[in-house]
């Protein structure tokens, strides 16, 4: 098979399109003949070597060769033993727990192979799993955001962002987003989002006030990290929830005024996907919500597998709106 393979991280160009022997299927498993593959920001921050994690490509000696990527869509060719026959040929989408969907081939779980209906795109469906499980996490089981509630989605055109504005208006919240282009403001809009903020031109936290007539919001999901972080905090009512998904802001040092703690006393969730429980179902639970029109897949751009570089690199430079796709 093809496959993008990383032998050492950082920055772009740091992938080579190489053949790789077919990987084959283990007890329970079973294989994907790979037709779509998302390109998530914690994989462009592991090629880059910026975050570790259960395998962390600035160890001294990686895996080689290391094939990154969670999201995949496709169409089962084989299964290992224990494994029901008759999914041989289905469509559907996967969670790939130990990486592995830059390829034209993946293995995985049974269980975490999802069936995708007939018409929901193979790129539509390889959009999901990582960025619509995170924000529905993040929400649903972390924030407890219920209907009329306020929410605060940092980063609005972020996979994450795209997800988390249309998950809470499917639970009837009041969803203030923020984004950094007029363009990127109108898009979030179209989303759903009640209210935008462009920070480029406003500072998000004065426009929080405004929009609460100060009483700040609910719920924050944050993944930008940083400063942003601190200012999501800052914009919680008393008791207010906020989640951290991500620091795509690369910044580890924030600092949190111990007043604006005592005074909001607010919640705290960090999410770490791969951790929670129910995978498998939350999944099949968004493809669901997609497959009857609640929420929808958002495909910015589609690359060919074999200019991964050029996917990240466009991740990279924040011209994305919605998930970018790989496919063989």
């Amino acid at each position: 098979m093809k496959a993008i393979v990383l032998r050492r991280p950082g920055q772009v160009p740091a992938f080579s399109y190489e053949d790789l022997p077919d990987p084959q299927c283990k007890e329970g498993e079973i294989r994907i003949l790979v037709k779509a593959a998302a390109v998530n920001r914690g994989e462009v921050q592991r090629r880059a070597g910026t975050v570790g994690g259960s395998w962390s490509p600035t160890s001294a000696d990686p895996p080689k060769p290391a094939i990154v990527g969670w999201d995949v869509a496709g169409v089962i060719d084989r299964v290992g033993k224990n494994v029901n026959q008759n999914l041989i040929g289905q469509r559907v989408v996967a969670l790939l727990v130990e990486r592995g969907g830059y390829a034209e081939m993946a293995v995985v779980p049974s269980e975490f192979a999802i069936p995708i209906p007939a018409h929901m795109t193979f790129n539509e469906a390889a959009s999901l799993p990582v960025a619509f499980l995170t924000s529905w996490y993040g929400l649903v089981r972390h924030a407890g955001l219920h209907a009329g509630e306020v929410v605060l989605i940092q980063a609005g055109t972020s996979g994450i962002g795209v997800a988390g504005i249309q998950i809470a208006k499917d639970l009837s919240a009041i969803v203030i987003a923020t984004a950094g282009t007029d363009d990127k403001t109108e898009f979030c809009k179209k989303l759903g989002a009640d209210y935008v903020i462009n920070y480029t031109k406003e500072d998000f936290l004065d426009g929080v006030k405004d929009i609460t007539n100060n009483r700040g919001v609910n719920v924050a999901l944050d993944c930008v990290g940083g400063e942003t972080l601190k200012n999501s905090i800052a914009s919680l009512s008393h008791g207010g929830r906020i989640v951290t998904v991500g620091n795509v802001s690369q910044s580890h040092h924030p600092t949190i005024a111990l007043d604006i703690l005592f005074k909001i006393r607010p919640r705290f969730a960090s999410e770490s996907l791969l951790t929670e429980p129910d995978l498998p179902s939350a999944l099949s639970n968004i493809v669901q919500l997609v497959a009857h029109g609640r929420i929808k897949a958002v495909i910015d751009k589609t690359f060919h597998l074999s200019r991964a570089d050029e996917a990240h690199n466009y991740i990279e430079q924040r011209q994305h709106k919605g998930k970018v796709i790989l496919t063989p």
